[in-house]
């Protein structure tokens, strides 16, 4: 943490001018050890003033700086919650953080006051709400609630007008994808791919396309997707990906008797 992000000079002045900053040697408070429950080191909280932890971050999170700063923003988009308490927008910037800090039970409470501050739609964002609220579910993976927010948004969207239900459907597929469902990820990638061309989720389609087709043992159809992906979105995170993947599953082709 010294060497690669405390050493760093935007981070260094984040922490000095925004927190009271302390360093704790575990070996000697052993206190400290067992009050927060470390496990391993290095060990970074985040607390407020009643000493109740905001963001915990164990050892080097590229990310560091930008979740030490959300937890700054969360303070400020409090603020103007409780300021402009029906201002949808105002409660859709406070959700974005909290998905940041992965703090759902918190996003969630507010995307449902959104929807009930506006049950009309006057902000013309209900659908982005309906989009976040089911994000918070997946989550936790209460699937049920989830679809039910993601349905209402389909309905109320069905032209994907807010450029948001081509990520719900791509959403759906990921899951599937996680949880190893991958009979059910091809068909929900396929469908993906078929219906939103334009989307800018589809070389991450792809991809995970291919990996479900490699774990259904469908070996040739991976490297095939993967290869199209590779020639036809060159140079992207999910082109990079395929490459080093097509090397993998023909080494492996190349093993079996």
């Amino acid at each position: 943490m010294d060497a690669e992000t405390y050493s760093n000079d935007d981070v260094a002045k984040y922490l000095n001018e925004n927190f009271v900053n302390v360093r704790v040697n575990t070996d000697e408070d052993k206190a400290m050890v067992e009050k927060f429950a470390v496990r391993g080191i290095p060990d970074t909280r985040i607390l407020d003033s009643q000493g109740t932890v905001l963001v915990k971050i164990v050892g080097h999170d590229p990310a560091f700086l930008e979740k030490v700063q959300a937890v700054g923003a969360v303070a400020a988009a409090e603020r103007k919650v409780a300021e402009k308490p029906g201002d949808v927008a105002v409660m859709l910037e406070a959700v974005d953080i909290y998905l940041k800090l992965e703090k759902w039970e918190s996003a969630g409470r507010l995307c449902l006051k959104a929807l009930e501050a506006d049950p009309e739609d006057k902000a013309q964002r209900r659908v982005e709400v309906l989009y976040k609220f089911g994000m918070t579910w997946l989550r936790v993976d209460n699937i049920e609630e989830c679809e039910a927010a993601w349905k209402q948004a389909g309905m109320l969207d069905p032209d994907n007008k807010s450029g948001l239900i081509d990520d719900i459907q791509f959403s759906r597929a990921e899951k599937q994808t996680k949880d190893e469902d991958h009979m059910a990820a091809m068909e929900s990638l396929k469908r993906f791919i078929e219906r939103y061309p334009d989307s800018d989720r589809i070389p991450d389609a792809k991809f995970l396309l291919g990996t479900s087709q490699f774990f259904s043992e469908e070996t040739e159809e991976a490297v095939k997707t993967w290869k199209e992906l590779i020639e036809a979105h060159a140079g992207t995170p999910a082109a990079k990906r395929a490459e080093k993947s097509v090397k993998f599953a023909e080494k492996k082709a190349k093993k079996k008797p």
